[in-house]
């Protein structure tokens, strides 16, 4: 059986985030279901087709390849920043992969950008490229808790995943038409090197 490679968008976004303990249970249980929610209303009502992982790989499949795919047929990158974000090798390589489809588009000389983060902590270990972009900021509205729809921050949170639906349908709206040939992600990102720099 021949390979075959995606050959139009199938997601409107694909949600790049840390598994660590702080960050994958607050992306799964509030983060992404938030923003799938409010992006349908933002896309005019139409259901908004975002790529997390943990939802959409079915048991028995190469993930490796599944995320290679999906991140090809996607049309931006949600990037949830943290501090270990560019430390893990897929997060670093799925964020390389966007940056090289802007670079490829010429985006890179132009105010326009594929990418939309968000800053779960930290800030001071990304890389210069990073710094490029302007993040929504989450550092005080989001937790691990079972229970953080009762914190007091939890209307916060609301507003800026509100705001950043907003931002990520603009973003999906303008991307360009569908190419196979963009930069496809390395299966092994492990051979990635990551350099890092402290902002002070």
């Amino acid at each position: 059986m021949a390979a075959t490679v995606p050959t139009d968008y199938e997601f409107d976004a694909f949600i790049s985030y840390s598994h660590s303990g702080v960050v994958k249970p607050w992306v799964q249980g509030f983060f992404y279901p938030y923003l799938r929610d409010w992006l349908s209303q933002a896309m005019g009502g139409h259901q908004a087709r975002i790529f997390v992982d943990a939802e959409a790989i079915d048991i028995g499949r190469r993930w490796p390849q599944y995320v290679r795919d999906a991140l090809l047929a996607s049309k931006c990158l949600v990037s949830v920043l943290s501090g270990d974000y560019f430390y893990k090798p897929w997060c670093y390589s799925e964020w390389t992969n966007f940056v090289e489809r802007e670079d490829a588009l010429g985006l890179d000389i132009t105010r326009e950008s594929l990418i939309v983060p968000v800053v779960h902590n930290d800030g001071k270990y990304f890389p210069a490229r990073a710094n490029e972009y302007q993040p929504l900021d989450f550092k005080e509205c989001r937790s691990s808790s079972g229970n953080f729809q009762n914190h007091p921050n939890f209307p916060l949170f609301e507003g800026k995943i509100e705001r950043l639906a907003e931002a990520v349908a603009a973003t999906a709206d303008r991307a360009p038409d569908f190419d196979p040939g963009w930069p496809s992600l390395e299966i092994d990102p492990l051979r990635r090197t990551v350099p890092l720099m402290r902002i002070s």
